[in-house]
């Protein structure tokens, strides 16, 4: 296995934000941490998903999401010890 194919797999922490809160019991479903909090003028309700995923484990859950019909706001990637985004970054969503 080259060193560019190994890194197609690793795990990595990753963040996605969906419009509408989920429950806790989806976090344990999907093997993550979710948090809600509500945006903007409209309060637009969004529940961020947080976990380590390699890349079929990230791909499954995002097919789960369109399965479910939840509209995907973002996906990140998040730095090793990353632990909270930054007011400055809310309004990036």
């Amino acid at each position: 296995m080259t060193e560019e194919s190994h890194a197609h797999g690793a795990t990595g922490q990753v963040e996605i934000v969906v419009e509408g809160h989920l429950s806790d019991d989806w976090g344990a479903w999907f093997g993550c941490t979710i948090s809600r909090r509500f945006q903007g003028k409209e309060r637009q309700a969004m529940s961020v998903l947080r976990g380590k995923f390699d890349q079929s484990a990230l791909y499954g859950l995002l097919a789960t999401l369109r399965d479910l019909g939840l509209r995907l706001l973002s996906i990140r990637h998040l730095r090793e010890g990353c632990a909270e985004i930054n007011e400055s970054e809310e309004g990036t969503l």
